[in-house]
């Protein structure tokens, strides 16, 4: 099939899909025999719509062609922006100060609440260096928690800017300081000595010899 003639074709079937209403009048610049109707002074009407036309059907073609990469970029973000997501939300719940940081009795940071407050603030990069409350029964307790945080951050030698403090209507599922505490000295007053078993040992551990 002449190429000419093959390419008239194709394009005249798209022009049908683009909705137009007479493809030989449309595409009258693809056709042989519109060559001297085009040159008589239609280049302002014809020729614009064939230009048109024919960029669309270049693109869909082109997009055709590199089918599926013109997707890759956008598949890769939405996995990038997902793991930014659980990023910020394990952030987030590291960098709270929950009930167990405070003293129930006014509401002060505990010694496990100011070592924790130092440490987002000295060793967590600097943009992530937000410190959450855990909000009180009321307003008066969060106000209280928030004022104790300035008070303890405010001696505390840091790096980069201020400090960003918010309070959160999160939870900490944590347990008291005592409890952890008495857990690893238990496991360290219980621990096995780190020593050879005897030369007579269990059956088990016996060491085979030749």
């Amino acid at each position: 099939m002449n190429m000419k003639r093959y390419i008239s074709t194709w394009i005249a079937a798209a022009a049908l899909m683009l909705g137009a209403s007479d493809a030989s009048a449309q595409l009258g610049w693809w056709n042989p025999g519109c060559d001297s109707g085009c040159d008589s002074g239609c280049e302002s009407g014809c020729a614009s719509k064939h230009h048109q036309i024919g960029a669309n059907c270049r693109f869909h073609y082109d997009e055709n062609v590199i089918w599926p990469y013109q997707f890759v970029p956008s598949s890769k973000n939405s996995v990038i922006q997902f793991n930014a997501v659980q990023a910020n939300a394990g952030w987030r719940r590291q960098n709270i100060l929950g009930a167990y940081h405070f003293d129930p009795a006014d509401n002060s940071l505990t010694q496990a609440g100011s070592l924790k407050l130092k440490w987002i603030l000295t060793q967590a990069p600097e943009h992530r260096r937000t410190v959450l409350v855990e909000r009180g029964r009321n307003l008066d307790q969060t106000n209280d928690r928030l004022a104790s945080v300035r008070d303890i951050a405010g001696g505390i030698q840091v790096d980069g800017g201020p400090m960003q403090l918010r309070d959160t209507h999160l939870l900490v599922d944590g347990h008291p300081a005592t409890y952890v505490d008495a857990t690893f000295v238990g496991l360290q007053n219980n621990r096995p000595p780190p020593v050879l078993p005897s030369a007579g040992g269990t059956a088990g551990s016996a060491v085979p010899t030749e």
